[in-house]
C-alpha cells in the first residue's frame, strides 16, 4: 500500500475508519499523542453523514439539531456564536471541516476510501482490504463508521400497495410535494419527529404510529435550550430530576396521553 502523506508504514499506524464527529476526536486525540495515523472514507469530504453534499446522507435541508450549539461542540474547538442556537447540517459540516483544519487532520484523510475488510492478524496487527484493492498492514484499527449506513426496512413495507409511496427515514428530503397528502409516520425515534413535524408543514394530514410512547421534549424550555438546562440539574436530585422534568414538560407541551399517544414507558430522565 502507498504511504500517506509521509515516509511513515502503516504497520507503526492506526488506521480510522470513518471521518465523522467521532472518527475526527479520535484523530486529534492521536494527533496530541504524536500517534501516526491514517483517516478513510468513503464521502468526499470529511464530516460523515453531516454533509449536505453527499447523496446518501440520511439528513435533509431543513432539519434541526436535537443538541444545541453548546453542547455540540468540541472542548477544543467552540462554534462561533453566529451559528443558530440549534446548527443546522450545513452548519455542523462547516464546523467538522474546521476542526480537522485545525488539528491538521485533513493530511491525513483519505477520501473516496471504504474499507473490504479488517482482519486481525495477531496481537498489535491488523490486515486491512480497501476499495482500492490496496492491502495494507496496521498496529490497530478504530471503527468509527457510524450506525446510519443500512437502513431497516420492516417485513410490512413489502406488503404496501404500490399506490402508496413508502419512503425510509434515510431517504426524507423535504416536506415538498406533500400538498394535499395523508402521510403515516411509523417509530417513536428522534428522525420519526422530526420527520413528523416537517411533513405537517405541507401535508393535509399526518398521524403517527408508535409502539411505546416517549416524553415529547421542547427543543427550549424558558427561552433555554432544553439540554442546556438539563445540564444544569443537581446530579444529587437523583429520581425528583426525572419528575421535575416531567412537570416542566407538561406545563410547556402538555401530557402526551392527552394528544392520544402512548404513556411514557420510561420516566423524563432529562429535558432535552
Amino acid at each position: 500500500m502507498p504511504e500517506l502523506h509521509d515516509q511513515i508504514p502503516t504497520r507503526e499506524k492506526v488506521l480510522i475508519i470513518g471521518a465523522g464527529p467521532a472518527g475526527l476526536a479520535a484523530a486529534a486525540s492521536l494527533k496530541a499523542l504524536e500517534v501516526p495515523f491514517d483517516i478513510v472514507d468513503r464521502a468526499d469530504h470529511v464530516g460523515g453523514i453531516w454533509d449536505p453534499e453527499r447523496e446518501d446522507s440520511p439528513i435533509w435541508p431543513t432539519m434541526e439539531m436535537i443538541s444545541s450549539r453548546e453542547q455540540t461542540q468540541y472542548e477544543d474547538l467552540l462554534r462561533p456564536v453566529s451559528f443558530p442556537e440549534f446548527p443546522t447540517p450545513a452548519h455542523m459540516a462547516k464546523y467538522l471541516r474546521a476542526y480537522a483544519s485545525r488539528h491538521g487532520i485533513t493530511d491525513h484523510f483519505r477520501p473516496r476510501t471504504a474499507v473490504r475488510a479488517a482482519r486481525p492478524f495477531g496481537e498489535g496487527v491488523w490486515e486491512v482490504e480497501l476499495s482500492t484493492g490496496e492491502i495494507g498492514i496496521y498496529r490497530a484499527v478504530i471503527s468509527a463508521h457510524g450506525i446510519s449506513q443500512r437502513p431497516h426496512r420492516p417485513d410490512w413495507a413489502a406488503d404496501v400497495p404500490s399506490t402508496v409511496q413508502v419512503v425510509h427515514s434515510s431517504e426524507w428530503t423535504g416536506a415538498d410535494g406533500l400538498e394535499g397528502r395523508r402521510v403515516l409516520v411509523v417509530g417513536s425515534g428522534q428522525s420519526a419527529a422530526d420527520i413528523a413535524v416537517d411533513a405537517a408543514r405541507r401535508a393535509l394530514e399526518v398521524r403517527w404510529s408508535m409502539r411505546t410512547g416517549h416524553w415529547v421534549v421542547p427543543r427550549r424550555i424558558a427561552g433555554i435550550p432544553g439540554d442546556v438546562a438539563s445540564a444544569r440539574e443537581p446530579a444529587m436530585l437523583g429520581g425528583l430530576n426525572a419528575r421535575i422534568a416531567e412537570t416542566v414538560v407538561r406545563r410547556t407541551v402538555g401530557d402526551p396521553v392527552e394528544a392520544g399517544l402512548p404513556r411514557p414507558a420510561r420516566p423524563c430522565s432529562r429535558t432535552a
